[in-house]
């Protein structure tokens, strides 16, 4: 089941994210590519349909009639509507999602001022980790969940150490369990620092969600959740030293080289 599917929700991100650079032109380009280029293919493709069966029809000497286009053009027309309404749908989520790691991206921002790096979109094979943020006390992978809250009602997360319940929906039985995704990112951190720093520590998986107020009372396990504000906050209190100025730039160097040769 798709929590962010209910018409009576509302997003929980109060304000937008800040613009990054490039983006005007970014959105140039993709309003140049719908209306200059997808446009005229998709005209010139309908017109070549309607040409091939008029040449069908005029080399078998068969009098098809308007009927048979119309069905046809129905049956585009249905499918097309249902493609349509499907990827507004799609996309509206996508928009949220990317929205709500931008969100967080921003709060992570506040870290570099007390020496942490801060890394965004890791990708692997088959996975990508949203955000990780190296620093004195110790590697965090971050896994940013964005969820639409219902309208009237200020929602609470509730986390007791190994699942999320959103609403009444528990993870793991109605949508897919963010703790378990956050284990697995954990995983392969220490697995890539130790194979290529060789040095061993400890990664802290983290899960965000943007906006909410997270009711985290077992925020004592393997995985720690948090809302982005305060997750920055419990980083600036942490006071043990997991990992010297060296280790975080040998970290951080080897970890962009994997990022810019991926």
């Amino acid at each position: 089941m798709n929590l962010n599917q209910n018409k009576e929700k509302r997003s929980p991100l109060k304000n937008g994210p800040l613009r990054n650079a490039g983006q005007s032109l970014n959105e140039k380009i993709i309003d140049k590519f719908e209306k200059d280029i997808s446009m005229p293919i998709i005209m010139v493709l309908f017109v070549a349909v309607l040409t091939i069966f008029e040449w069908v029809k005029y080399y078998t000497n068969s009098n098809i009639g308007p009927w048979f286009y119309t069905i046809i053009l129905l049956v585009f027309f249905i499918y097309s509507l249902f493609k349509i309404i499907k990827a507004n749908k799609e996309i509206s989520n996508i928009k949220l999602g990317r929205d709500g790691e931008r969100q967080v991206a921003e709060s992570l921002e506040e870290l570099k001022k007390i020496g942490y790096r801060v890394y965004h979109d890791i990708l692997g094979n088959s996975f990508n980790i949203d955000h990780i943020a190296i620093g004195p006390a110790g590697a965090f992978t971050i896994e940013t969940k964005t969820y639409r809250k219902k309208n009237g009602q200020d929602s609470q997360i509730y986390y007791n150490g190994d699942k999320v319940s959103i609403d009444g929906f528990v993870s793991g039985k109605e949508f897919k369990n963010p703790i378990e995704q956050a284990r697995g990112q954990k995983y392969w951190l220490e697995g890539f620092i130790n194979d290529n720093v060789k040095v061993k520590i400890k990664v802290t998986p983290v899960v965000i969600f943007p906006g909410w107020f997270v009711n985290n009372g077992n925020n004592n396990g393997e995985v720690l959740v948090f809302n982005d504000k305060a997750f920055v906050t419990f980083i600036k209190n942490k006071t043990e030293i997991n990992l010297d100025k060296n280790q975080i730039d040998l970290i951080a160097t080897n970890l962009e080289g994997y990022v810019r040769n991926f």
